[in-house]
């Protein structure tokens, strides 16, 4: 036989070999290999957004942050104090949140709810919930912002971990009196101080795209805008413009007064 015939033949082979192991695979296990390679490229997606993120979390800086009551002030701001929220003060929270004169820009779940004494009683139990968890688990601080004795706005900061472990979503909320001030974006830059207090490593809020004093705040304190409609189960939706990218930690040294009044009155 020659040269040219047995490389023939071997082709043919290997080509006949092929197509029987083909139909072998096509039998037995396409659905696998399908279901394998969607999983693949699902990976690839995700893995350049959340789940295989390099996760640097640090313990706090001050353990006094989650054990005892304090007070934060900013130099520009002096009569304002930033209290953290505590059992105590959890009413001057409901009392900002309930006034819907304080949410001009509130999303159609927000403007859907009723504040009866049943409302209120949730908001203070998850409050409750997250105050607690936050004595061993460092996962969330919330203050009430006070002018001259008076509450004005209620903030928080704390970890989602139904949404993504080791994320955490900053709220604030201020009455009327105090805006236009400058108060709200040092409430905020508190809460980005206080995320590095916190186990968490990305940081992210959410707003109506009708809310543009909002955008423009989140813009000059360093987040990034993307248009995405939030819907909460039982909620509807919450925002349909989410902030993130954040650089929080570059707040860690932000020039602030911290004020710690030993343990907290429960």
């Amino acid at each position: 036989m020659g040269t040219r015939s047995r490389e023939y033949l071997d082709r043919t082979s290997k080509y006949e070999s092929d197509q029987h192991l083909l139909r072998y695979l096509t039998r037995k296990d396409i659905t696998y290999l399908y279901h394998a390679c969607q999983l693949f490229f699902l990976l690839q997606i995700v893995n350049r957004k959340f789940i295989f993120r390099t996760v640097q979390i640090m313990p706090p800086s001050d353990i006094r942050f989650f054990t005892e009551d304090w007070t934060i002030t900013v130099p520009s701001l002096p009569n304002v104090k930033f209290l953290r929220l505590t059992p105590l003060r959890s009413d001057e929270q409901i009392k900002i949140l309930s006034n819907p004169l304080n949410s001009p820009f509130a999303s159609p779940s927000d403007l859907a709810e009723v504040w009866d004494e049943e409302m209120k009683k949730g908001v203070k139990e998850r409050f409750m919930a997250r105050y607690n968890l936050s004595k061993t688990k460092y996962q969330a601080l919330e203050i009430v912002v006070e002018i001259d004795g008076e509450t004005v706005g209620q903030g928080s900061v704390y970890e989602i971990p139904q949404v993504l472990a080791g994320l955490a979503n900053i709220g604030l909320t201020l009455a009327a009196s105090a805006r236009g001030q400058g108060i709200g974006k040092a409430a905020m830059q508190v809460l980005l101080r206080l995320a590095n207090e916190l186990e968490v490593d990305l940081v992210h809020a959410g707003t109506m795209s009708t809310n543009k004093p909002m955008r423009a705040l989140a813009k000059s304190l360093g987040f990034t805008e993307r248009e995405e409609v939030l819907s909460i189960p039982g909620r509807g939706v919450v925002a349909d413009i989410l902030f993130e990218n954040v650089d929080y930690k570059r707040y860690k040294d932000l020039e602030m007064k911290v004020e710690f009044l030993g343990p907290v009155l429960e």
